[in-house]
């Protein structure tokens, strides 16, 4: 069985589709041509890179086309081919975009394992985790396209007492007693490729040797928020807190998910569509300070680092580079070296600075919350993210919710725009499965 790529281009403007590819799967007894536009992608290097990507007879069929953004008209471009995440074709071309190429690639030596087929009612197995830089939490799904979900077998993980994240998942595979070939894991990180760019974890993951280690031929990384996103649609209404807006629990769209865990993340989740989430790392973008207090901190931590971004402080270890400064600015020593030390003291009421710090932290994740709102356009918002859960009476006592609304001539539109924090242990896996299921066919 071959597969073939041939390229070509249409002549139309960067801003539109730029690009089309048509992929031949050709074995002994039937050709199928299928045809997709390409859209222009991620930034990388200052290339622009497109991406095709469907299952085929059983495999993954995955083409990536780069090109360098340099002057008009004349642009190298590589062309790749991987067949279920290995690479069997590899490209390249210079000069002006006028030619058709071809990539035909036997998949017989990759040998992957292809996915049962799924039929209409009838459940299909998987493993799904949701892995942060604290705890990996996997669980047992089966999903059915149309239908939500449904979990078993659910553990969690510390993630620094294993290894890898092969290993985690070889663990919990061996756990359920029966073999499996299919996952899809919700990971904090952007995935570069074959390589996962995650400042928070504590080991690095390839794709490919997860795959490998793991025993799952099937896996899939996808981003933990985007996860999270995918998840709202089955969220209850005793899983949602109020913290702005109107308390009637009906989903509006499009809803801004946002979370400060170990880092801080955000996606953005359409009613519907091709691609319903828009996945984001906010967490990265710049911080800034909407007051004296935090012009003053936001100082003290550019003086650590070039870039200070809003996961410096609006995370679980932004806490900790928080209460230090607060404790210089008002003159007393430093008390509590963890996170968790610190928000047991604040919850507990006696120390004011461990007080103070929380205060802080959920004001200037209003704000952000605020911003992030009126810059996508959101109509509703979704708070989670485990520090979300621990710190729930300083989110709650009114400091959030006044930097959220605090937006100017905007004040009054994001009165409208409910804010939820969303209280379900499960989300992320959740979240995960709700991405297989809704890219597995259904077959009658």
């Amino acid at each position: 069985m071959d597969i073939r790529f041939m390229a070509g281009i249409t002549p139309v403007t960067l801003s539109r589709h730029w690009f089309t590819g048509a992929m031949m799967l050709q074995s002994a007894s039937e050709k199928v041509w299928v045809q997709h536009p390409l859209h222009p992608g991620t930034h990388f290097s200052f290339s622009l890179v497109q991406s095709w990507q469907r299952h085929i007879a059983g495999h993954e069929v995955l083409v990536e086309r780069t090109r360098p953004l340099l002057f008009a008209g004349f642009r190298p471009q590589r062309l790749r081919v991987l067949v279920d995440g290995v690479q069997v074709a590899e490209q390249e071309e210079s000069g002006r975009f006028n030619r058709s190429k071809q990539a035909s690639v036997n998949v017989a030596a990759v040998s992957p394992v292809p996915p049962e087929p799924t039929r209409s009612g009838v459940p299909r197995s998987l493993v799904v985790a949701d892995v942060g830089g604290t705890f990996a939490r996997l669980a047992l799904a089966e999903t059915v396209p149309g239908q939500a979900p449904r979990l078993g077998s659910y553990r969690t993980y510390a993630c620094a007492d294993h290894p890898s994240l092969a290993a985690i998942l070889a663990d919990f595979t061996a756990s359920l007693g029966q073999p499996m070939a299919s996952a899809v894991v919700a990971i904090a990180g952007l995935l570069d490729g074959d390589s996962l760019i995650n400042a928070n974890l504590p080991w690095t993951v390839s794709l490919s040797a997860t795959r490998r280690e793991s025993g799952l031929p099937d896996l899939q990384l996808i981003n933990d928020f985007e996860a999270v996103a995918l998840a709202i649609p089955y969220l209850q209404a005793d899983t949602l807190v109020p913290l702005n807006g109107d308390a009637d629990p009906a989903k509006t769209f499009p809803a801004l998910v946002l979370g400060p865990g170990t880092g801080l993340g955000a996606a953005l989740r359409f009613a519907d569509g091709e691609r319903p989430v828009l996945a984001s790392e906010i967490g990265h973008a710049a911080l800034g300070a909407g007051n004296a207090l935090e012009l003053h901190v936001l100082g003290q931590l550019l003086q650590r680092w070039p870039h200070v971004d809003n996961e410096r402080v609006l995370s679980g270890s932004g806490l900790m580079n928080l209460y230090p400064c607060l404790c210089e600015l008002r003159g007393v020593a430093s008390q509590w070296t963890s996170t968790e030390a610190l928000i047991a003291a604040a919850r507990q009421g006696d120390d004011a600075l461990a007080v103070e710090t929380l205060q802080v932290f959920c004001a200037w994740l209003g704000s952000l919350a605020g911003d992030a709102a009126i810059a996508v356009g959101a109509r509703s918002v979704y708070l989670a993210g485990g520090i979300s859960t621990h710190v729930q009476d300083f989110l709650a006592d009114g400091r959030f919710r006044e930097r959220f609304l605090n937006k100017g001539v905007l004040t009054d539109v994001l009165r409208q725009v409910p804010v939820w924090r969303v209280e379900h242990g499960q989300l992320g896996v959740l979240g995960a499965a709700a991405w297989h299921a809704a890219r597995t066919p259904a077959h009658d």
